[in-house]
């Protein structure tokens, strides 16, 4: 079985980036499909949205950037079938920092 990778981005917000990951993988999943769904946005809302109540993760996606292996920041979601990896907002103030370092310093 191969894996397929599904990447949904756009600069603009609100134009229903996180709306139509979580729904796609939901629908994938319906199918009998095994999805992971990593949430990169900085708002976190597939994470909130599908983060179990009282689950207290490991590691997070920042992790995974700084070596942790990406199986080890897997958390279960609210929908059966349904992993994914969650947001961490620190990884997302990095990334601003290290642009506005490179482009404006």
């Amino acid at each position: 079985m191969t894996a397929r990778i599904i990447s949904i981005t756009n600069q603009k917000g609100g134009v229903g980036k996180t709306t139509t990951a979580v729904n796609l993988s939901a629908g994938l999943v319906h199918v009998g499909k095994g999805v992971l769904l990593i949430d990169t946005d900085p708002q976190a809302n597939a994470t909130i949205n599908l983060l179990p109540e009282g689950y207290e993760p490991e590691f997070t996606i920042k992790d995974v950037f700084y070596g942790k292996k990406l199986n080890q920041a897997i958390c279960p979601s609210v929908v059966d079938g349904l992993d994914f990896n969650i947001h961490d907002i620190i990884l997302y103030l990095m990334f601003l920092l290290n642009f506005f370092m490179q482009f404006f310093c």
